[in-house]
């Protein structure tokens, strides 16, 4: 009941059952949370629109835009927090289409006054293809490394905006 929204994407995207399915990935699993917050923006902005337009799901939408943000929350490869742990800065991973390149860096937290001894989190970062951090919109995750037969999935925070921001509001709106 938590991921319904990101499986319903999923099986009306094609090719990305199979790919999650059959190669090495890395997911991002997004909750029906995150989803349903994109689609309040969505929804607001058509609403607000001159002249209003009318409401979308994502059943609905532009699949080629969905595909498009979609995919970025799927690597080409599978990454856990141990292949990352020693990267301070973090590193770009390559999304399974379009080649867009988001960016992962550990974060360990403090625990019992143990520094660096409580849980660790994974930031999900969208560069926007810019070199300045002060650019990128960063989501934590809440529970990494969960290994299936041929990918690690990594769970996002329910409070995450599907799509990163505006620019998925505005490409959706703008057709």
């Amino acid at each position: 009941g938590l991921y319904d929204s990101m499986l319903l994407v999923i099986n009306r995207l094609g090719g990305i059952a199979d790919t999650i399915s059959n190669k090495p990935v890395t997911i991002f699993a997004i909750n029906n949370r995150s989803f349903s917050i994109a689609l309040e923006n969505i929804n607001q902005a058509r609403r607000d629109a001159i002249p209003s337009k009318p409401a979308v799901s994502f059943s609905s939408m532009d699949s080629a835009i969905l595909d498009t943000f979609f995919c970025r929350y799927i690597l080409k490869e599978r990454v856990s927090s141990a292949d990352i742990q020693s990267l301070t800065d973090g590193r770009l991973f390559v999304s399974i289409r379009y080649n867009y390149n988001m960016q992962l860096q550990l974060q360990r937290t403090n625990a019992s006054g143990y520094e660096n001894g409580g849980p660790s989190t994974i930031i999900f970062s969208d560069p926007k293809n810019s070199v300045f951090v002060r650019n990128w919109i960063r989501v934590p995750t809440i529970t990494v490394d969960i290994r299936t037969s041929n990918a690690t999935v990594h769970l996002l925070s329910p409070g995450h905006d599907f799509g990163f921001g505006d620019d998925f509001v505005r490409l959706i709106n703008s057709r």
